[in-house]
């Protein structure tokens, strides 16, 4: 009688296929190792794991690479050099090594089906069917993280960068590495395989030159046996670099088990603030490894040991290096749920820029926002903004089978992903044009995707919970553009077309603000027609209003976004960035997050600007921000507009501080509509606040204000961002810039 599991229907003639079956969707770990105490769930799992305790008994203790105590790295995870010739010298990685990991998702190991339901293993959402994966190690949470592993280090990609004969002469003026012809080689599939020069490697022939005939003739042509030395010459050059990024991973000792539990901590603790992949259908084997490195990369940051650090740095340069040179084919590359191409390669950007951005390596966050403006003319190439989005028609009933299910399930989750991730690039670009104090790279007043639905859908972990849901769902979205115009133009419509406003979608609306704020800016000559600072504040207490209404957010992420509106809402009374390069200028600072800034030279009287109105609006925003964090559980604490909202925060208090107006009372109970609106229209409002706000006094019979010393609240944060920095480098930078004013007060 042949037995069914419970979780997916698949059928089993024997009881303990069943039983082992089933641990695949529960995680359950019944063989313990003696040893370690690690988990398998697998007897034979755990005799391969015994072994490596029985042959290298000192492994363990010397080994750095493993970051965990319990985690002892297999045999095959052992690092070894790249190349096993009796030179001893390092492979060079090169182009075609990152077109063969980055573009090929099932480079390393045989293609392996994702056809049934999302494969759970130890609290994880996996890939695959169970069945498929009978013969691989579950002692790793993702065990496709091994192909990965050998698919990166176990190919020799020697001279890999020479240039084969018959490609010359080059014309004046370029120097181009054309594809060679295409050749048959026992290992994964090329962008641009070698040629074959009989041993499978392309080694050019010193003596070889191009036929008199295809020598260019003139004055401004090159010779041909100058473009021969250029070519060898820049060959070498290019070599040198890719042998230095092998060096560098190679040195790192990455292992399995690395990319593994930095892939768990990427769903585990990023997702969750930035939620942009979806983990209940996420398959392994249907990424690009481009997109998987920059995940593990950002996973790594959320490892506790030392060297994590530099093992996620070493793999952000390999994706980074993939996507900048082959996104010609990545973006050809399409998911088998993908309404077109290129979402992958947009996704890898996103997270590349991510991490790149908040990185604590300057080097690295100038490097990552070349990719940023260029998703955007991907998105564009591709076609991704004219997709529709998922049709409620497609909903199969509660009662349509499984399969049916999963499948429309997957379709509307890979549709989902593909607007969040343009979406989250509209978020990092006014993050990131907060933080260098710049325009942001497009106009976010012509979004014309849809807004963000059903919020709650995308975090539901089965699919009759998420189909009970879409059910009810509402299929006539509306677009950013037109909640833009409701806000500015025709506010009339602006409660019915705001229906449904969600919590992804509200932080996508607040970096719109944002834009327009810094366009509108008097000091440096506002757009043609831009809001007025009226307009700009009901349109910012409209969505405080939205905010704090929203039934669909938790209190944690309520929080987190009231913390971006309190951000953008003193980026509209005072320009933060500039008066941090002021600070830093005037008192001789020393500061490293804005190495070539682009402001004026602006001169401020900080005594004047501290007591005016728009200086007390800012430290209330000021005061807010640094509250939330504070509230902010640990495990939410890294939100990633947190640095650049916390850091402007500090700037407030640190012009306060030396402008020597240290103690300051603020309303205890602040109403912060009154506080967003403009000068004209906080004269009819009669409050504590307004009265704070305008004339710095509180009127008799009102609650008690708060003292506040502004000096000590600039030390708090300083440890806040001494406490931040372990997800963010960034925040290293920005710690010591604190520091070096807190030194100046003191002096």
């Amino acid at each position: 009688m042949a037995l069914t599991c419970q979780y997916c229907s698949k059928s089993f003639n024997k009881g303990e296929h069943l039983r082992r079956h089933e641990r695949g969707h529960t995680g359950h770990r019944p063989f313990t190792c003696a040893h370690c105490k690690r988990g398998f769930s697998r007897q034979d799992s755990l005799l391969r794991h015994q072994k490596v305790h029985d042959q290298k008994p000192n492994k363990a203790s010397s080994s750095k690479a493993s970051y965990s105590p319990t985690a002892i790295r297999a045999p095959s995870d052992i690092s070894t050099p790249f190349n096993d010739a009796a030179s001893g010298a390092n492979v060079q990685l090169s182009t075609s090594l990152t077109n063969d990991i980055f573009t090929s998702p099932n480079a390393g190991g045989s293609q392996i089906s994702g056809t049934g339901d999302a494969f759970q293993y130890g609290g994880t959402m996996g890939f695959q069917d169970a069945n498929a994966l009978s013969d691989m190690d579950f002692s790793l949470m993702w065990p496709d993280s091994e192909d990965l592993f050998q698919s990166i280090f176990s190919t020799d990609f020697s001279n890999s960068w020479q240039v084969p004969p018959g490609t010359l002469p080059l014309p004046s003026g370029t120097l181009s590495l054309p594809p060679a012809p295409q050749t048959q080689i026992a290992r994964p599939p090329r962008l641009h395989p070698l040629p074959a020069d009989g041993s499978g490697t392309s080694t050019p022939r010193r003596d070889a030159r191009p036929n008199e005939s295809q020598v260019p003739s003139g004055d401004n042509q090159i010779r041909a046996g100058d473009n021969q030395g250029a070519v060898d010459g820049v060959s070498q050059m290019v070599a040198d670099y890719s042998s230095s990024l092998t060096a560098a991973v190679d040195s790192k000792s990455i292992t399995s088990v690395f990319l593994d539990e930095s892939l768990h901590m990427f769903f585990d603790r990023f997702i969750p603030i930035f939620p942009i992949m979806h983990r209940p259908t996420f398959v392994y084997r249907d990424c690009s490894h481009a997109l998987l490195l920059n995940a593990i990369a950002l996973g790594s940051l959320y490892l506790g040991p030392a060297d994590s650090i530099a093992k996620g740095e070493s793999l952000w340069r390999l994706a980074h290096t993939a996507v900048a040179t082959s996104w010609q084919t990545l973006i050809t590359h399409r998911g088998p749920y993908d309404a077109c191409s290129g979402v992958q390669l947009v996704l890898a950007s996103l997270l590349s820029v991510v991490y790149g951005a908040l990185s604590k390596n300057s080097d690295i966050r100038r490097a990552s926002l070349a990719l940023h403006a260029s998703a955007f003319f991907w998105a564009r190439q591709c076609g991704i903004f004219n997709c529709e989005p998922y049709s409620l028609a497609d909903l199969p009933a509660m009662s349509a089978p499984r399969a049916d299910k999963m499948h429309q399930w997957r379709t509307w989750a890979a549709r989902e992903i593909q607007q969040r991730a343009l979406l989250s690039h509209f978020v990092l670009d006014g993050i990131i044009a907060h933080m260098q104090g710049n325009s942001t790279s497009v106009r976010h007043t012509s979004n014309t995707l849809k807004l963000s639905n059903c919020e709650r859908a995308f975090q539901d972990t089965t699919v009759d919970a998420w189909l009970e849901r879409m059910h009810t769902a509402r299929q006539d979205q509306n677009s950013f553009r037109d909640i833009y115009r409701g806000l500015f133009i025709r506010p009339e419509n602006l409660w019915e077309i705001s229906q449904g406003c969600s919590n992804f979608s509200l932080r996508v609306l607040l970096e719109g603000l944002q834009s327009m704020i810094a366009d509108s800016d008097d000091l440096d000559g506002a757009i043609i027609n831009p809001p007025n600072r009226s307009q700009i504040g009901h349109a910012l207490s409209w969505i405080y209003e939205k905010i704090s209404t929203c039934g669909d957010m938790a209190e944690v992420e309520r929080l987190e976004v009231l913390m971006r509106w309190h951000a953008v809402c003193l980026e509209a009374v005072t320009k933060t960035p500039q008066l941090c390069n002021y600070i830093c200028k005037r008192w001789n600072t020393q500061q490293a997050l804005w190495p070539n800034p682009n402001f004026r030279d602006n001169e401020y009287d900080l005594p004047k600007l501290v007591s005016s109105p728009d200086g007390r609006k800012a430290l209330l925003h000021a005061v807010a921000i640094q509250q939330i964090v504070e509230q902010l559980p640990r495990g939410r604490a890294h939100a990633v507009h947190m640095p650049s909202s916390l850091f402007a925060a500090a700037t407030i208090y640190g012009i306060f501080s030396f402008a020597g107006q240290t103690s300051v009372r603020t309303p205890s109970a602040v109403e912060w509509k009154d506080v967003v609106l403009a000068a004209e229209d906080l004269q009819s409002v009669h409050h504590e606040t307004a009265d704070f706000i305008q004339n710095n006094r509180f009127p008799s019979g009102l609650s008690s204000a708060t003292a506040k010393n502004v000096f000590y609240e600039l030390n708090s944060v300083q440890k806040l961002f001494r406490t931040l920095e372990t997800q963010w480098g960034v925040a290293t930078d920005m710690e010591k810039v604190i520091s070096q004013w807190i030194a100046v007060c003191h002096a």
